[in-house]
């Protein structure tokens, strides 16, 4: 008998000694897909078939996940110190957010004579990087609108 095992990873299939009654042929079962194959052939083209890689893969992931350990209070720490220096690298600057802050109360003065009792505050300031200008207006008893400017503050 030839051996495929140092050409072809086995590791979910196995020789099914007792037969199926649904598949009387089968001599190879891969257990991580449920299938039943009749010859090698059949085998190598059922491991290298999309659905035996994702279903691989997928059992890999899991259990990596498993395994990986619990956070500790180190990872935290690393964590909220990647986090302080992303927003001091790319965040918004009190100055910026202040900028913007006034961008909106001047759109609001301008625009109040125009539309009585609209409203203009500044939206995902605490996500905002970009230098995009972000304002949702409010008409009073109306829906609100959001405004998405590429203009910087």
């Amino acid at each position: 008998m030839i051996c495929f095992s140092h050409r072809v990873p086995i590791a979910h299939l196995q020789l099914s000694f007792q037969r199926s009654q649904k598949f009387p042929k089968a001599q190879y079962y891969c257990r991580l897909c449920d299938y039943h194959c009749d010859t090698l052939t059949i085998c190598i083209s059922h491991i290298k078939d999309d659905r035996h890689s994702r279903l691989a893969r997928m059992q890999e992931v899991e259990t990596t996940l498993y395994h990986l350990p619990k956070p500790n209070r180190q990872h935290l720490d690393y964590l909220d110190n990647l986090l302080a220096r992303t927003q001091s690298e790319l965040g918004l600057t009190p100055q910026d957010i202040q900028d913007r802050m006034d961008v909106a109360a001047l759109l609001g003065d301008v625009l109040k004579p125009v539309i009585p009792g609209i409203g203009v505050d500044l939206s995902d300031q605490s996500c905002a990087s970009s230098p995009r200008f972000n304002a949702s207006f409010q008409v009073a008893g109306s829906a609100s609108m959001d405004l998405v400017s590429a203009a910087s503050a």
